[in-house]
């Protein structure tokens, strides 16, 4: 992954997240919890502030849908015009 930007690595911690990768909720929801067991434990990172984001569109505009991931255009290609 290229969103790697502090370099922290961790052997446990990359194991779960390859078995994260499962349709079973219940599987998911353990492996989660571990994961989060780790980072409370070991603090990789500190956020020390978050932007707050406020995306406004026409309602004419159909297909857009929001994503914690990315700018509000991620999916730009899937839009049209009432």
């Amino acid at each position: 992954m290229a969103w790697n930007i502090s370099r922290w690595i961790n052997d446990d911690f990359n194991g779960l997240l390859d078995e994260a990768y499962t349709l079973d909720e219940a599987v998911r929801k353990d492996v989660f919890c571990q994961m989060a067991a780790i980072l409370d434990e070991q603090v990789p990172n500190i956020l020390l502030f978050s932007v707050i984001n406020a995306d406004a569109h026409s309602t004419r505009l159909e297909g857009i849908q929001s994503t914690t991931f990315d700018v509000v255009t991620w999916n730009a290609e899937d839009w049209s015009v009432k």
